[in-house]
């Protein structure tokens, strides 16, 4: 995946690049708490949660960036990328 920038990963997720950054992420995880740095969080709904909830602490974990709700993408701040999908 390192060579999918952000704008070809929201494109795969049908969703819409809300903050691009530099080289793409190494790869893709659904669980914020073992994100490695570098990966892209994925903030599924589960049965239990709305995976969008935890995306600031991937994010704060060192995470590349993040594919949440266009509604979640709104309360994150800071330059990593964001992509927005609806659920």
């Amino acid at each position: 995946m390192r060579d999918w920038g952000a704008d070809r990963v929201a494109a795969a997720a049908g969703a819409e690049l809300v903050r691009e950054a530099g080289p793409g992420p190494a790869a893709a995880t659904i669980d914020s708490r073992h994100v490695a740095p570098g990966e892209l969080f994925v903030g599924i709904a589960g049965e239990r949660a709305a995976g969008g909830a935890f995306a600031a602490q991937a994010l704060a974990a060192g995470a590349w960036g993040a594919l949440v709700t266009p509604e979640r993408a709104g309360e994150l701040v800071g330059g990593r990328p964001l992509v927005a999908a609806h659920e």
